[in-house]
């Protein structure tokens, strides 16, 4: 059975994302300011779109110029992305949570990255 939101939650979280367009505030400035978790952030974004309120998210990320690379198979525990600015992020493989983040962070679009 789906959890019933309140109404007056849906309207606070629409209001959130109209200040977060107006701010110009990293995702995770914003979160800090409004004390909330980045993840809630997403899972907010993700609900407000599928409900249709597309004014309170960006519009849809345009990926055409998103670059694939070679994908290297090793025996580490860790996945690393390397930048084109030359800097390296490292996860844990095993950390779900940590790998949805930094590819939410790197797409800044969350939608396709419900599992793991």
């Amino acid at each position: 059975m789906a959890r019933v939101i309140d109404p007056a939650k849906w309207e606070l979280w629409r209001q959130r994302f109209q200040e977060f367009e107006k701010g110009g505030m990293t995702v995770a400035e914003f979160c800090q300011q409004a004390a909330v978790s980045v993840a809630t952030f997403y899972q907010w974004r993700r609900r407000l779109e599928k409900k249709g309120r597309s004014s309170a998210t960006r519009s849809e990320k345009d990926l055409s110029g998103v670059r694939f690379v070679p994908v290297e198979i090793t025996s580490s525990p860790n996945i690393e992305v390397h930048l084109p600015n030359g800097a390296r992020v490292v996860v844990p493989s095993h950390d779900c949570n940590a790998i949805r983040t930094v590819m939410a962070t790197l797409l800044d679009d969350p939608r396709e990255l419900r599992s793991c």
